[in-house]
């Protein structure tokens, strides 16, 4: 709570963003932890909001915590009277990893804007020798032929998905990326229409895709196998409106990587409370502003506090309602509940918890049919289902059940990332120097633990593989950091 340019009130999690104890905080004018570029705009719209006037509902600026550390907010301000005079009551989010995810994607982006700028030529030129051989009639059939195949060594050798649509909205090149991504031949796609092919939630029309960026550029696909999968694409029309060029960058495991959840996915929470998998769908509810349903055995006045500050809705599984929460006591009515809510709204996430109450009550199996029901409805509304479950209250074959059929959590990946010593080092040693705000070089790695730079670059290139460490460069110099995993991993060691 901000009052007279004044911190009076502050919260355990504001002190743990910001480094500061209590004392120290409360004797700052609060514009004190702003980062100086984002001080006139905070206190602008501060005083306007002090003064009635018209100021965004939230926004984000960086703040510099006690250690002198950059990081990224989001605050949701409103009004209220604090012992009897105005003041404002700030909801701040941090926000420093999703902003470095934001950056990550615009430099993919970037990086496939010049792929197409250097695909494009090739293709005006490949476009100008069809237009020239066919004027050659004597020869049109082997020329034409032998410029499809041209095409298609060119799409082959490209490292992102390309695929061309003529003005019928037939397929009439598909490249090898795209054949590895989607799970279709060649020989399937091509000849077909677009829309046959079911890859888009929204069957896009050729006049559709003329409309360049029409598909979002961050846009889930559904697999031959039924799998969704996260592409970057860009549509650019071809010369002479032949048609248009589709081309995509599967970022499905960069996402993951920074623990964000995929629409159209279920995924398994082995956790022993309900407490992160509630957090994790508010903190889903607000930054992608999806509906969301809570199914549970928790207890009654929580839920009803949670339901009534998000865009929530719950359900109790139990034979009665308590306090006025609706209650399931069928699976029958479960799965419909699902449907239901997932049909009504557009972008949803559903969170099923305690499912060994479900078994307790019915049984494994039918646990286990309701959730092959409800699972194409997840995938083909592009819905999230969160199952979570402590396991040490199901059999083990049972989890093992559900591990085979739902998709692990981001996180919980990283246990299966197997590092010997010497790699782990390297890792803590990156972690360590960033801590300080100490840059990380390959050369320091070389010098630390006194090996060559062939043996560093492979180490390194290990790490990065595996999603635990990621490059940013800077002039001439490769400077290296920890990720989300691989703070995760080094947390996962310490603790053992």
């Amino acid at each position: 709570i901000a009052q007279d340019d004044k911190l009076v009130f502050i919260n355990k999690k504001t002190l743990e963003l910001t480094g500061y104890s209590r004392e120290e905080i409360l004797s700052k004018s609060f514009l004190e932890i702003i980062h100086p570029d984002d001080r006139k705009k905070v206190y602008t719209y501060y005083t306007k909001r002090l003064k009635g006037e018209n100021v965004p509902q939230k926004y984000d600026f960086r703040i510099v915590d006690k250690y002198g550390n950059i990081k990224w907010v989001e605050i949701k301000p409103i009004m209220l009277q604090w012992k009897e005079k105005p003041a404002v009551l700030a909801f701040i989010d941090d926000i420093t990893e999703r902003k470095k995810s934001e950056e990550e994607i615009k430099r993919a982006y970037e990086k496939l804007e010049e792929i197409v700028k250097e695909r494009t030529v090739e293709l005006e030129d490949i476009n100008k020798r069809l237009k020239t051989e066919r004027e050659r009639r004597k020869e049109k059939e082997r020329d034409i032929e032998e410029s499809r195949e041209l095409l298609q060594n060119i799409l082959d050798s490209s490292d992102v998905m390309m695929i061309s649509v003529d003005l019928n909205g037939i397929i009439t090149a598909w490249n090898k990326l795209s054949e590895q991504i989607t799970g279709y031949k060649t020989e399937e796609a091509v000849g077909r229409k677009l829309v046959d092919i079911n890859l888009f939630k929204k069957p896009y029309s050729v006049d559709d895709l003329k409309k360049i960026s029409v598909i979002p550029q961050n846009s889930p696909i559904q697999t031959k196998n039924g799998k969704k999968k996260m592409i970057l694409f860009k549509v650019l029309p071809l010369e002479n409106s032949m048609g248009v060029l589709i081309i995509g960058k599967d970022i499905t495991h960069n996402i993951e990587l920074h623990g964000k959840l995929i629409p159209g996915y279920s995924y398994l929470v082995l956790d022993e409370t309900v407490d992160k998998a509630i957090e994790m769908i508010n903190n889903i509810c607000i930054t992608e502003e999806r509906r969301g349903l809570i199914l549970t055995r928790g207890n009654p006045n929580r839920i009803k506090e949670i339901t009534c500050r998000r865009n929530i809705d719950a359900y109790l599984l139990s034979e009665t309602s308590v306090d006025d929460l609706p209650n399931i006591s069928r699976l029958e009515d479960l799965k419909e509940i699902i449907i239901d809510f997932i049909t009504k709204y557009d972008k949803t996430i559903i969170l099923l918890d305690r499912i060994d109450y479900l078994v307790n009550i019915f049984s494994f199996q039918d646990l286990i049919e309701t959730l092959y029901h409800v699972s194409p409805m997840i995938s083909t509304r592009d819905a999230i289902l969160l199952v979570r479950v402590n396991p040490s209250s199901l059999q083990n074959y049972e989890v093992s059940c559900l591990q085979e059929e739902l998709k692990p959590l981001p996180y919980q990946r990283i246990e299966e990332i197997h590092l010997d010593k010497e790699l782990f080092e390297i890792l803590v040693f990156i972690e360590k120097q960033t801590s300080k705000n100490i840059i990380v070089s390959y050369q320091d790695i070389s010098n630390k633990f006194n090996i060559s730079r062939v043996t560093t670059g492979k180490r390194i290139q290990f790490l990065i593989n595996r999603g635990l460490v990621e490059v940013k460069i800077e002039g001439r110099r490769k400077l290296l950091y920890p990720t989300i995993s691989g703070r995760k991993i080094i947390e996962n060691r310490r603790k053992k």
